[in-house]
């Protein structure tokens, strides 16, 4: 099965983390359309997608705010 990753960079530590995925090619495309035509806002499991930004965790403890970079694709294994 073919997954695409939802790829996030942290503003504050620069680390690149993946919460969210999905096996639709669709979802992906429409996601990432969503955020870089009109900012859409998809709620975390709505099934829809990806939010624009997230929260996260940094690995000294801090918080940091992630931008949506896009879906990776990963081939079957």
């Amino acid at each position: 099965m073919t997954l695409f990753h939802g790829i996030y960079k942290c503003r504050l530590c620069g680390e690149l983390f993946e919460p969210v995925a999905t096996a639709s090619e669709n979802t992906a495309i429409e996601s990432a359309s969503g955020a870089a035509y009109d900012g859409k806002w998809y709620p975390k499991g709505c099934g829809i997608g990806a939010h624009v930004r997230d929260v996260h965790r940094c690995k000294d403890g801090s918080f940091g705010i992630g931008d949506f970079q896009g879906f990776k694709k990963e081939e079957d294994k």
